[in-house]
């Protein structure tokens, strides 16, 4: 019996490692790296273009922000890498690479944080214009978009398999896109405060709220719904899926 236990332990290890389930893994890593950067640098960064003073006041809230960028990026990116795992990968591999990634994520989250705190100096480099501040924060900006493109990549491969295991994902692609364009425009003409200050997001801010209150809000509410239509008019719903 340890025997079998031992060798099924391997297996599965070997598979989070080494396999295809190490996209479940690096999914995990880039989404919650970005998730921190974003919130926490990319933000006051974005907000520092526009307006120096609204970022030097911003700038006190980036480590909250980054955090809570960081943990909403672990939260979603854990569960994009278990329903958007290779078709080949069994749940068991995915979520021990999930588990595993965890342990990259310590060196990783220091790094960027590092990136955002660089990133969040763009207000003193556009009232200072100190060369040294000037190369600190371009370095962060680049491994802040770099991390940010491996996010993209790796979430975009994601959501094509999760997609593909979705058997709702035309009419759902089409809602949940309505809905972020919804709350884009809604949130760019009216812009939200941040928090309890004074302050009110720009632009990016919206659409980045726009983007997340889609991720968390919009679309679990499109999959239960779409679920549910399914299970109640199912031969109506797979006439129109194949017309």
């Amino acid at each position: 019996m340890s025997t079998k236990l031992s060798e099924w332990f391997k297996g599965t290890l070997r598979e989070a490692l080494l396999g295809e389930a190490a996209s479940c893994g690096r999914i995990v890593v880039s989404w919650t790296t970005t998730g921190g950067v974003a919130a926490g640098g990319l933000l006051v960064g974005v907000t520092a273009l526009g307006s120096p003073e609204e970022a030097q006041a911003l700038l006190p809230l980036s480590p909250i922000l980054f955090v809570l960028g960081a943990a909403a990026g672990l939260v979603h990116g854990s569960a994009l890498a278990y329903v958007g795992r290779p078709l080949t990968t069994s749940g068991r591999a995915a979520v021990a690479s999930i588990l595993l990634s965890f342990v990259a994520l310590i060196p990783a989250l220091a790094v960027a944080w590092v990136a955002a705190a660089w990133i969040s100096l763009t207000s003193a480099v556009l009232t200072l214009r100190g060369p040294t501040t000037a190369t600190v924060t371009s370095v962060g900006w680049l491994v802040g978009m770099a991390l940010g493109c491996w996010a993209a990549i790796e979430g975009w491969q994601g959501l094509e398999r999760a997609f593909t295991r979705w058997p709702e994902s035309r009419p759902g692609a089409l809602l949940i896109s309505a809905a972020l364009a919804i709350l884009a425009l809604v949130f760019l003409m009216h812009r939200p405060p941040i928090g309890h200050t004074e302050l009110h997001l720009t632009g990016f801010g919206a659409v980045i709220l726009a983007l997340a209150a889609t991720i968390w809000i919009a679309t679990p509410v499109v999959i239960v719904l779409l679920h549910y239509l399914h299970k109640w008019f199912a031969p109506a719903w797979d006439h129109v899926g194949r017309s």
